[in-house]
């Protein structure tokens, strides 16, 4: 898949571990990383908690692929 100046992608991180503590501590490790490049326009958080209130779902809600699917098809945001 290509990817274009304008093009926003959506960062859903799933913990394996089983530790709650890496819950946030991940997807914020990976967003500062991830930010710091030109080539990737990461969907704000503001706006996927937004797009979760307007799919009825709580602004708190685990990003599990489906859902995550589902906000990148609202925001017009790439999925693969």
């Amino acid at each position: 898949m290509k990817l274009s100046a304008r093009d926003t992608v959506v960062l859903a991180v799933s913990n394996q571990t089983g530790d709650p503590v890496f819950d946030d501590a991940l997807n914020l490790a990976l967003r500062v990383g991830l930010e710091q490049t030109p080539y990737l326009n990461i969907l704000a958080d503001n706006k996927v908690r937004g797009t979760l209130r307007t799919l009825n779902r709580s602004e708190d809600a685990k990003l599990t692929p489906e859902i995550a699917r589902e906000v990148c098809l609202r925001t017009n945001s790439k999925w693969w």
